[in-house]
């Protein structure tokens, strides 16, 4: 749940409410392009990032009005204005930015955790698939799977 002035937003769901608790309806496409945006409030989302984000690859669109669609609707929702913006400000050719604060977002703890719990699940499974290799082979690729861990876990502590 991302809450930003008075609204709240559910991810999982694509419900968009206002402070009296009311739904706000966007279609499918303008909820992934608020998605994408809350995600990263106060930095640059590109075009190309948007693009990824609303339309799956190999789909066919005209890539420009979908977009400028989808956040004029997603503007229209806050009641926002694209030439005195409160939530999305536009960056000419680049992008947009998301610029109020937002709550509800992970916690860098709360990433680092479930991204190491990603990595303790995933690592039996890649020792095993090393491990099955026949050969001098599969001892390169366990030592590349103990480095890439190691690096991991570097990362993350």
């Amino acid at each position: 749940m991302f809450r930003f002035g008075s609204f709240t937003f559910e991810p999982a769901s694509g419900e968009l409410r206002g402070d009296d608790g009311a739904i706000i309806p966007l279609e499918p496409q303008p909820v992934r392009v608020l998605a994408a945006l809350l995600t990263r409030p106060g930095s640059l989302v590109t075009r190309e990032e948007l693009r990824a984000s609303v339309w799956p690859e190999g789909t066919h669109v005209e890539f420009d009005q979908g977009l400028n669609y989808c956040i004029r609707q997603v503007r229209a929702a806050l009641g926002d204005n694209a030439r005195q913006p409160v939530f999305i400000e536009t960056v000419a050719r680049r992008g947009y930015r998301f610029l109020p604060q937002v709550s509800g977002l992970p916690s860098r703890r709360r990433r680092r955790a479930a991204l190491a719990a990603a990595v303790a699940a995933a690592a039996p499974l890649a020792f095993w698939i090393a491990e099955r290799l026949e050969g001098p082979s599969g001892r390169a690729h366990h030592d590349a799977v103990v480095g890439v861990l190691k690096t991991i876990h570097d990362l993350i502590f």
